[in-house]
């Protein structure tokens, strides 16, 4: 164990090859730590997932739009509302621009097509963990 500040992270996918790509790419990474993990459609998440959600408060999230695109675009924004420094890692179709330019506004600084390229998401994760970690703050906190 390092006395590096942790990120703490969720996941937010209905697909569990999503979640074994991402646990599988974090491997050993001892800095990001997977706190919350949300595996239904966006419209069953419940408030109680949401209050855990809040709770651990992750500065990054892999959110997997493959079923409802703009649902997930919608959930993105509400999570980062007044949380600027949270940073979203999307997964999903192809998305026409518009779709796309959302999706930044929400703040879904990288995003990656179906089926997850591990490398590309290793790389990903890399440029946000940078981003994430030289602001030189509490990143999180694990419960």
């Amino acid at each position: 164990m390092t006395d590096q500040p942790k990120i703490v992270a969720a996941a937010i996918t209905t697909d569990a090859k999503v979640s074994e790509t991402v646990r599988k790419v974090l491997g050993d990474n001892d800095r990001i730590v997977i706190a919350a993990e949300i595996m239904r459609p966006f419209a069953e998440i419940s408030r109680d997932e949401l209050g855990r959600l809040r709770d651990v408060d992750p500065r990054l999230i892999f959110i997997d739009l493959a079923d409802e695109p703009a649902t997930g675009i919608k959930l993105a924004a509400f999570l980062s509302e007044g949380h600027p420094n949270r940073r979203f890692i999307g997964i999903g179709p192809t998305l026409e621009a518009e779709l796309l330019i959302e999706a930044m506004r929400a703040g879904i600084s990288e995003y990656l097509p179906k089926p997850i390229d591990e490398v590309e998401l290793a790389q990903a994760i890399r440029r946000l963990e940078k981003k994430i970690l030289g602001a030189g703050e509490v990143v999180g906190q694990v419960t």
